[in-house]
């Protein structure tokens, strides 16, 4: 059974970004509550979508997904510290919020999860892979030697 870290650490990023909803929505409802309709249904909605972009993220290995989880993810943070601000949340939900999404952001940033994925991308810029691309383009190795169209 392999348990190192960078197996456990997606996992976990994963669980907390899940928990942001129950956790965190509390906070946002009461902040947004004083609002117009249209004003807190078009930030509900904001808030849900970028949500469900990055939960997606974390499923998809990559360093396009990477560089977005790790985007958004500190953002959630401030958010939370937003809606504490504005003292509409009660004392338990502002704090649960901040809580929620400082540890989802620290997970997201976390070391094990970049080397995961590093390697993942490093793969591609092995030697192998370089040999592999030069016979397939006829031994152009350079941009300066491919024929101009």
């Amino acid at each position: 059974m392999d348990l190192r870290p960078s197996r456990f650490v997606p996992w976990l990023l994963r669980g907390a970004w899940v928990l942001l909803v129950p956790l965190t929505g509390p906070a946002f409802a009461a902040a947004l509550s004083p609002t117009s309709v249209p004003v807190r249904t078009a930030a509900s909605s904001a808030l849900w979508a970028v949500w469900a972009a990055t939960l997606l993220a974390t499923l998809v290995l990559g360093p396009v997904t990477l560089t977005a989880v790790r985007i958004v993810a500190p953002a959630a943070p401030a958010a939370a510290v937003w809606a504490a601000a504005t003292g509409r949340p009660s004392p338990l939900a502002a704090a649960a919020a901040i809580a929620a999404a400082s540890a989802a952001a620290a997970l997201a940033l976390a070391p094990p999860r970049a080397t995961m994925l590093a390697n993942r991308v490093g793969d591609r810029f092995a030697p192998d892979y370089h040999r592999a691309l030069v016979e397939d383009y006829g031994g152009i190795t350079d941009a300066a030697d491919a024929p101009v169209p």
